[in-house]
């Protein structure tokens, strides 16, 4: 484990600071850093050069003379000048860059930073999947219940630009990812929830072991009375947390006699939907509440959206869905519905994909559309099964990828985008890829 630097605001001051990283959360710790410590010598380390970054970050990195910037492949050269250096989750904490400046006790991050100088209470959200629609979800229902709550993460803003909205009666609901965890160092967790656990993020963490004691570290970040919910199906976690000693509310999906009413697809919905009960109870929200914002909560985009029903074709846009486990999830989810195409495949990290071409073939998916790189894979799984009634059919972009589905779909039938597989070979983030999906989805449906 790397040794992490707890950092309240005063100590900051008259430092040396160096952002590791200038995207979304470098952004937002620079703002932090020029309120709150404006004497501070603040330099910008990316392996961007300045031509690649997008124009708000352009902006102010050539705007603000104080700034020094170390851009380009030569980023890491300038960590041994700087005493605070505030690393951005995106760029792996590895011997590489321990090694470039020999004591990780120097680093600290945006969420660290943030947990250490507030006074609210923390509810903590992560798992494989599901960590958004849930963090989401808890807070629809403690607004419903008329609590200042404030959501963070992905699905909100990094963490340091609430600074200003903290309180005692404040509630910050965090969505935190494996890359976030793998830095945390705040015993700071009031309570907490994991909705699943499966191998991801291999590229960024090496392993599914590394990977999983990123994902822990939520357990081990939890106050002295702090409270950790999670789903007891999944074992490996139960083992964790009762070797931790923690406080610990497990459920499982038939565990809860009342039963609330969800517009959400899928057994895993409904199994987060459990956890996010138990949250909300530990904090005293009445039932009648809690079983009202469920029924009205129609969930986030790109997570098994229905995107609309075009030339009699239902289209549903699961573009989050970057592991076989979470495909098969969806493909579940749909059963009954029709499913008739599919389409997978996109950036290779690694993954296995035997599992995911075994339910293809038995729930008697007609057409799979594949994408580069990733699709060969399954496509060669889905080979040795030799099912000749699947018809398999390679596509370069997402114009290909929709009229497939237009051509292939019959009628009444439905057609998932749920890749098993990241975008990030041909797209910046998965939002862009899911955005293409649905326009071109609804114009070639006109």
């Amino acid at each position: 484990m790397f040794k992490i630097l707890i950092m309240k605001i005063n100590r900051l001051k008259n430092k040396k600071i160096l952002l590791l990283g200038f995207g979304r959360e470098g952004l937002s710790s620079y703002k932090f850093l020029r309120r709150y410590v404006k004497n501070g010598l603040i330099g910008v380390a990316d392996e961007k050069r300045l031509a690649d970054f997008e124009k708000q970050y352009q902006t102010v990195l050539t705007q603000d003379k104080k700034l020094s910037l170390h851009l380009g492949k030569n980023y890491l050269d300038s960590l041994e000048d700087y005493e605070v250096i505030i690393k951005t989750p995106g760029i792996k904490l590895d011997k590489k860059i321990a090694k470039a400046y020999g004591d990780t006790s120097k680093l600290t991050s945006n969420l660290n930073i943030f947990l250490a100088n507030i006074s609210g209470k923390v509810i903590g959200v992560t798992g494989s999947k599901g960590k958004s629609t849930s963090a989401s979800l808890i807070y629809h229902i403690f607004r419903k219940a008329g609590r200042k709550v404030v959501l963070i993460g992905n699905i909100g803003r990094p963490a340091l630009d609430y600074l200003n909205w903290d309180s005692k009666h404040t509630i910050f609901v965090v969505e935190m990812s494996s890359y976030q965890l793998d830095t945390l160092n705040q015993k700071k967790i009031d309570s907490a929830l994991i909705t699943a656990f499966f191998p991801e993020h291999l590229d960024y963490h090496g392993n599914s072991h590394k990977y999983f004691q990123a994902k822990m570290n939520i357990v081990r970040n939890l106050k002295k009375n702090g409270v950790m919910v999670y789903n007891r199906k999944y074992k490996k976690i139960k083992r964790f947390i009762d070797n931790q000693r923690v406080k610990n509310i497990g459920y499982l999906y038939n565990s809860i006699g009342a039963y609330c009413h969800t517009p959400l697809l899928g057994k895993h919905n409904r199994e987060n939907i459990f956890g996010c009960i138990e949250i909300a109870k530990l904090f005293e929200v009445r039932e009648a509440i809690i079983n009202r914002t469920i029924k009205n909560f129609r969930g986030l985009p790109h997570r098994l959206e229905n995107v609309g029903k075009f030339k009699g074709i239902r289209f549903y846009n699961d573009v989050l869905s970057t592991t076989p486990e979470s495909t098969i999830e969806a493909i579940d989810a749909l059963k009954g519905k029709s499913l008739e195409t599919i389409i997978l495949g996109g950036f290779d990290r690694g993954l296995d994909y035997k599992k995911l071409a075994r339910k293809i073939v038995s729930s008697k998916v007609k057409n799979v559309i594949l994408w580069p790189h990733s699709g060969i894979k399954i496509y060669k799984e889905i080979r040795k099964l030799e099912n000749s009634e699947i018809r398999l059919v390679q596509v370069k972009n997402m114009r290909e990828t929709v009229r497939a589905c237009y051509k292939y779909t019959a009628k009444d039938g439905v057609a998932l985008l749920s890749p098993a597989s990241s975008s990030y070979d041909f797209y910046k983030n998965f939002e862009e890829k899911g955005k293409e999906f649905n326009r071109l989805a609804m114009a070639l449906g006109r």
